[in-house]
């Protein structure tokens, strides 16, 4: 059995990591994944968004993705080492980690390089960049190259990767109905996800490109 169904076999308990720039639709999609018996993890903001919604409000099964990293690095839930850029590092490691295994089909639960539990759907929506960047720091406190990497380590092997709120309805469908097709599906939801990370990062280069000419022409 490859690892893909091991990694999705019933048995399995599976997780979820949540963080999005736009919050429509996102509690519902994380109720019916706990509903279906999923943990969802994730960021402050997505998560005070899911919680204020009276139909989620209490479900145990939610929790904010830096509880999880504390829990794995033995530290305080509210240490100021949990930094964004902190916690995004360690998710892309434990997404890379199961990409190698799912490339190479070694077991999926091998020893990895951090203490997390495997992520086996990312849904991630970075923050739109500016049309018309005022400044460098505008454009470096915006950007989302973070997402944009989750988005990219967790398409590479194996992960449901939800990288549109249009991607709700559709991929609850698909769980619900008993996955079929699996492999042609998460594969089909890994392109989109890529092509959406490349695109982002291509934005963001050309968004810091033009603040610089602007500045460097202000400079002659």
């Amino acid at each position: 059995m490859n690892n893909i169904l091991r990694r999705n076999s019933p048995e399995k308990q599976r997780n979820a990591f949540l963080a999005v720039h736009d919050k429509v639709g996102i509690p519902r999609f994380a109720s019916e994944l706990t509903q279906a018996g999923w943990n969802v993890y994730a960021t402050s903001g997505t998560l005070r968004t899911i919680r204020g919604d009276e139909e989620v409000r209490g479900k145990s099964r939610l929790r904010n993705i830096n509880a999880l990293v504390a829990d794995a690095l033995g530290v305080d839930p509210k240490s100021r080492i949990l930094t964004r850029r902190t916690v995004a590092g360690l998710l892309m490691a434990r997404l890379l980690d199961d990409a190698e295994a799912y490339q190479k089909n070694i077991p999926s639960e091998a020893p990895k390089r951090t203490e997390l539990p495997q992520i086996d759907l990312v849904c991630v929506g970075m923050q739109p960049l500016p049309e018309e960047p005022s400044s460098l720091a505008q454009t470096h406190r915006i950007e989302d190259r973070d997402g944009a990497g989750l988005l990219l380590a967790a398409a590479q092997g194996g992960s449901i990767v939800v990288s549109s709120s249009e991607q709700y309805d559709p991929v609850m469908a698909w769980l619900q109905g008993g996955e079929l097709n699996r492999d042609e599906f998460v594969d089909h939801l890994a392109r989109q996800a890529g092509s959406v990370a490349l695109n982002y990062l291509h934005e963001s280069n050309e968004a810091y490109a033009l603040v610089a000419g602007h500045v460097l022409g202000k400079s002659e």
